[in-house]
C-alpha cells in the first residue's frame, strides 16, 4: 500500500504570544455594549448559546461578494470552448443536472434583470423549482473525487494559528498551543517553548519513524515521486507546496492541470494508494481573511482522502463510514489517528474493521472506523475558542469607550470589535487591532471578559498581515504557551 500525503496551504512564520501580562487583569468599571444585530455571510448559526453540545458547521457561500473581489486570476471560462455542452437545464420552471460529471452543481435566481440598474441576486439553492425567469447556475469538477472516489472533510479545524502548531499535532501527536475551549476551560500544551523549539526531537514518535518500523520505504519529492520504479515493498510519499495559495484565494486554479496530469499518469499505482490531500491550515494573510468568510476559513484547512480502489465497494463500507465522518467537526489529531490507524491496526483486519477505537496516546479518532458518539464541537475537542469555526451568534459592538479599554490591553486602536455568544454567564469577543505607522500591523485575538468579577482573558494574539521587517525591533525569545 502506497500512502502520499500532499500538504498545501503551507507557509512557516515564526510566531509570538504577546502580552501575556494582561491575562486576567481586572477592570475598573463594568463592560456595558451597545449591540446591534450582526448580519452573518453564513447561513446557518446557533442562537441557543449551547457551545457543549453544538456545533452548526460553517455552509460557505463562496460566491459572497467579499470573496468575489479578491479573485484575481484568470479562470478557463476565459477562453470558452463554444462546443461546450451545458451541464444544467432548465425547463417549465424547474431546473436540474443533466452532465453527471458534475460532482456539485447550486443555482441562484437573477431579479429585476431589465428595468433596475441593479439586480437582486438570490440565495444558491439545489435542483428543483424556481419561481424566476434568470438563473446562474455553477457547478464544480472534482478529479480526485470523480476518478478515485475521494471524500472531502470540509469540516477540518486547526488546533493552533500557523503551520507549526497545527503540523506538530499531524506529525506527532502533540499539541505545542495553550488556549482555552469555548467553555473556559484550558488547554495544555503538551510541550513547552523550550521542548518544541529548543531541542532535537529525532527520538520522539512521529509519523516517519512509524512507517519505517513496519517497513515502509520513504519519497520525499515534489510530485515527481513515481518516476522511480516502485519496489515490492510499501512506499510512503510526502510532498509539501508552499506558496501555491498561502495567501491567494485563486492560486490553486495555476495548479489544476499539471495536478490531473499526475493522477491520470499514476493511476494505477494510485488506485492501490491511500491519498490525503491536506492543508495545515487556511489562508492566514491577505484581503480575504479580513471578510467574515475569511476569518474562518483560515481556521478551516482542506482535507481529501482517497482509498485503495478495492476498499471502495459497499461491501468494505470504509467510504460509507468516511462520508458520515466528513460531515462532523474534526482536527489534525483525527487525520493523525486515521493515518496511524492505516499503519498499525486496520492491516490487523484487512482493512474491514469499521468499530469506533481509542488508539493509545492519541487524541484524535481514525476517520476510517465509527468515531465516539459524543457532540463532536469545539468544546469536547481540542481547539481553542480562537480558532472555532463552529457559528453561533454575533453582535457589533459599537460602545467606542469599551473598544478603547479593550484594545488598550492589545495594543493602541481597535479595529474591530464582535462579541460571541458562546455563553450567558460571560462575554466573548473578537477583538482586531491595528497600530499607526511606522510599525503598521494587524492583530486579533479572542477576550473573555466575566462581568461578575470583572477579569478579562486575552488569548494568543496572531497576526492578519505578514511580519515583515515589523518584529525586527523585537528581542528574540521561544514562544512559550
Amino acid at each position: 500500500v502506497l500512502l502520499s500525503i500532499f500538504t498545501i496551504l503551507i507557509y512557516i512564520i515564526i510566531h509570538r504570544k504577546l502580552y501575556q501580562q494582561f491575562q486576567n487583569q481586572q477592570f475598573h468599571q463594568r463592560l456595558q455594549t451597545d449591540d446591534t444585530n450582526f448580519i452573518s455571510s453564513f447561513l446557518h448559526v446557533d442562537s441557543n448559546t449551547s457551545p457543549q453540545n453544538t456545533c452548526v458547521l460553517p455552509d460557505y457561500d463562496i460566491w459572497h461578494p467579499d470573496i468575489k473581489k479578491v479573485l484575481t486570476a484568470k479562470f478557463p471560462t476565459d477562453n470558452c470552448d463554444k462546443s461546450f455542452e451545458p451541464w444544467t437545464q432548465l425547463v417549465n420552471s424547474t431546473w436540474h443536472v443533466v452532465n453527471q460529471e458534475a460532482e456539485l452543481c447550486l443555482a441562484r435566481c437573477i431579479e429585476q434583470v431589465r428595468a433596475s440598474r441593479e439586480v437582486i441576486l438570490g440565495k444558491w439553492m439545489t435542483p428543483g423549482y424556481v419561481d424566476c425567469e434568470f438563473l446562474e447556475a455553477v457547478c464544480w469538477e472534482s478529479g480526485v473525487e470523480s476518478e478515485f472516489s475521494g471524500i472531502q472533510f470540509p469540516y477540518v479545524n486547526t488546533v493552533g494559528e500557523n503551520s507549526h502548531p497545527n503540523g506538530v499535532p499531524l506529525w506527532f501527536g502533540k499539541s505545542v498551543e495553550f488556549g482555552h475551549k469555548v467553555t473556559g476551560e484550558e488547554i495544555d500544551a503538551d510541550w513547552n517553548g523550550v521542548e518544541k523549539c529548543g531541542r532535537y526531537i529525532d527520538n520522539e514518535t512521529h509519523l516517519f519513524n512509524q512507517f519505517r518500523d513496519v517497513g515502509y520505504t520513504h519519497f520525499l519529492n515534489y510530485l515527481g515521486i513515481y518516476s522511480t520504479p516502485v519496489t515490492d515493498r510499501p512506499l510512503f510519499a510526502f510532498s509539501w507546496l508552499i506558496d501555491l495559495a498561502h495567501e491567494y484565494p485563486d492560486g490553486p486554479v495555476r495548479f489544476d492541470d499539471y495536478l490531473t496530469q499526475f493522477f491520470e499518469r499514476n493511476r494505477e499505482i494510485l488506485d492501490g494508494s491511500f491519498i490525503f490531500i491536506s492543508g495545515d491550515h487556511g489562508i492566514r494573510v491577505g484581503d480575504h481573511v479580513t471578510s467574515e468568510i475569511g476569518s474562518f476559513e483560515r481556521n478551516n484547512p482542506f482535507l481529501g482522502i482517497s482509498v485503495p480502489k478495492k476498499f471502495r465497494d459497499e461491501k468494505n463500507g470504509m467510504l460509507e463510514v468516511m462520508r458520515g465522518n466528513s460531515n462532523q467537526l474534526q482536527t489534525h489529531f483525527d487525520t493523525r489517528a486515521t493515518i496511524v490507524d492505516i499503519i498499525m491496526y486496520q492491516p490487523q483486519t484487512a482493512f474491514t474493521d469499521r468499530n469506533p477505537l481509542s488508539i493509545p496516546d492519541e487524541k484524535g479518532h481514525s476517520l476510517l472506523r465509527k468515531q465516539p458518539e459524543f457532540p463532536r464541537t469545539c468544546a469536547t475537542l481540542p481547539i481553542p475558542s480562537q480558532y472555532c469555526i463552529c457559528q453561533v451568534k454575533k453582535t457589533k459592538v459599537k460602545d467606542e469607550n469599551l473598544k478603547m479599554r479593550l484594545g488598550q490591553k492589545v495594543l493602541d486602536h481597535v479595529h474591530s470589535l464582535i462579541e460571541y455568544h458562546y455563553s450567558t454567564q460571560w462575554n466573548t469577543y473578537e477583538i482586531e487591532v491595528k497600530t499607526h505607522k511606522p510599525s503598521a500591523v494587524h492583530f486579533q485575538t479572542m477576550i473573555t471578559y466575566n462581568p461578575k468579577t470583572h477579569t478579562a482573558t486575552v488569548a494568543k494574539v496572531v497576526r492578519m498581515d505578514r511580519y515583515g521587517g515589523t518584529a525586527s525591533c523585537t528581542t528574540i525569545y521561544l514562544d512559550t504557551p
